[in-house]
């Protein structure tokens, strides 16, 4: 548990995104760090994103 709490930290603090993001993606790509710092960072999931943040206002 410590070592999934201190990775979401790491990838939340470098992707520049909160922990529950960085958690979800985390736990959707198996924990592989590489893989999820990659999504957060991907132009599909900055548009998912901003689509999201369009529908909520």
């Amino acid at each position: 548990m410590e070592d999934t709490l201190l990775l979401t930290k790491k990838l939340s603090r470098e992707s520049h995104t909160g922990l529950l993001f960085a958690y979800k993606v985390l736990k959707e790509y198996g924990f592989d760090y590489q893989r999820a710092f990659a999504c957060l960072k991907s132009e599909d999931f900055k548009n998912s994103f901003e689509s999201h943040e369009r529908r909520m206002q």
